[in-house]
């Protein structure tokens, strides 16, 4: 997966593998500081109304989602890198 923050209120993100690869979307989202480089984010999906939170840690490069995706809970962790 690839996520861009476009701008201060917007994020888009792209699937690059996976059962769901090639899905796109832009939404806003709102974003809350709880330390120097770690970040809550949080967003709803246009198309589908699924619920998403990630704990982006920017100084261990780890991230944490916590989603609810056509009615069930989805938890993610792995590595968190910037590339651009």
């Amino acid at each position: 997966m690839e996520i861009t923050f476009d701008s201060a209120t917007r994020v888009s993100f792209g699937v690059t593998g996976g059962a769901i690869k090639g899905r796109k979307q832009t939404m806003e989202y709102t974003t809350t500081r709880l330390r120097d480089g770690l970040f809550v984010v949080r967003w709803t999906e246009p198309d589908a109304g699924d619920h998403v939170t990630h704990i982006e840690d920017c100084t261990e490069g780890t991230c944490m989602a916590s989603s609810v995706i056509g009615g069930q809970f989805v938890q993610l962790h792995g590595r968190w890198s910037r590339v651009r």
